[in-house]
């Protein structure tokens, strides 16, 4: 059986702490529906319950982010166009394949430098001289 919005509505919380019957702790901040046993001669103890965040409202939409929050796509395309002339690549395409390009051009000269450092952990054909016991 479905509901409809009257009965969704009749809903009441708890103000204090009470034994129901006698044995039954009922907390502060329980809720119980209209027309429970519990609430016959206690109404008092007991206040319409309203929703902490009630369903928004069209009118209730968050703002659109101000226009300077939004990243400046010529300043970061021309920034990507300086980048990859500093690099030697073409500057050619989309930013977003262009941003991957020059991606692609740093991580293979991280490779590169760091294949020309010498590896002090490398044997370099030297031996040390072992003495005979």
């Amino acid at each position: 059986m479905a509901k409809d919005k009257s009965d969704a509505a009749a809903v009441f919380v708890a103000n204090d702490s009470f034994y129901y019957g006698g044995s039954q702790l009922v907390m502060a901040g329980n809720t119980v529906e209209a027309g429970h046993p519990m609430l016959k001669g206690r109404e008092h103890l007991f206040r319409p319950f309203e929703p902490t965040w009630p369903k928004p409202s069209k009118a209730d939409k968050p703002a659109a982010a101000p226009a300077a929050a939004k990243p400046n796509g010529l300043a970061e395309r021309r920034a990507l166009v300086e980048r990859a002339k500093e690099l030697g690549i073409p500057a050619k395409g989309k930013s977003d394949e262009l941003a991957a390009a020059i991606a692609e051009a740093e991580a293979a000269a991280a490779a590169a430098a760091a294949a020309s450092q010498p590896n002090p952990d490398a044997d370099n054909g030297e031996t040390e001289p072992v003495e005979d016991q």
